[in-house]
């Protein structure tokens, strides 16, 4: 990374994000956790997916939801039942695996500090600084508010305003993002380069024929340890046919 230029992207809560994230996560400087962020549950905010024997299954944290900001959304199970519910779970799915035996303790730990979250934002902090660090990023993290304490309504303009507070060159988003909401011009105006992502996920054996490319970075952690994890995304760093990042144009 070029180090004249200070690369960010930005990120909702995210619980146990998916391994596409990280990738984004590892090519930039300043990752900024949006604190104001609008709940939905069509997008991983409260789940996150996993393959298991039988296919790829939505691995889930119930909150009580509604179209609020995340900040006001709150879990919906009793902490102690919860706990146990998706302890159960990756006990089924990844007990066999030394690299979870390795990490029980330590993943119950999180699981517990999950429950006690005092809202989903919370909660997603605690899952993605977790897999950040296990995936030993050096990227920087910081919570949307200490950098604009008040969020603008055009999602946009809030995404691009972070970029004078950390004398941001360059910002990286996911295509699908950018081809349906984003506009340029905020970016633009403060001289900000902008770069889509369209990541693709190598292969690694997940114990079943068919490969599912969408899935939490929890997998081949819990799978292969950070061994694994570190290699899948160092994997897609380079411009290529894997993790490919290019200049966002308009025809």
């Amino acid at each position: 990374m070029d180090e004249t230029k200070i690369w960010y992207t930005v990120s909702q809560p995210q619980f146990f994000p998916l391994l596409y994230l990280l990738e984004r996560f590892a090519r930039v400087d300043v990752l900024v956790f949006l604190e104001e962020s609008q709940y939905t549950r069509k997008t991983a905010q409260s789940w996150t997916v996993l393959p298991g024997p039988n296919g790829p299954f939505r691995f889930n944290l119930p909150v009580h939801g509604g179209r609020k900001p995340t900040n006001t959304i709150t879990l919906a199970e009793d902490p102690n039942k919860w706990v146990s519910r998706a302890s159960k779970t990756l006990q089924l799915t990844y007990g066999k695996f030394e690299a979870f035996r390795e990490l029980r303790d330590e993943l119950d730990d999180i699981l517990h500090r999950v429950s006690n979250s005092k809202s989903l934002n919370d909660a997603g902090w605690i899952t993605m600084k977790w897999l950040i660090n296990q995936a030993g990023l050096a990227t920087r993290v910081i919570r949307s508010r200490k950098l604009v304490p008040e969020r603008p309504v055009e999602a946009t303009e809030w995404m691009a305003s972070f970029a004078n507070h950390i004398n941001a060159t360059d910002y990286i988003q996911g295509h699908a993002a950018m081809k349906s909401y984003f506009q340029r011009g905020p970016f633009e105006n403060r001289g900000v380069r902008l770069w889509y992502q369209e990541y693709s996920t190598p292969k690694y054996d997940q114990g079943r024929s068919d490969f599912e490319p969408v899935v939490s970075a929890l997998d081949p952690l819990l799978r292969g340890g950070s061994d694994l994890l570190q290699h899948l995304i160092q994997a897609g760093l380079p411009v290529g046919e894997s993790g490919t990042v290019q200049e966002w144009r308009y025809d």
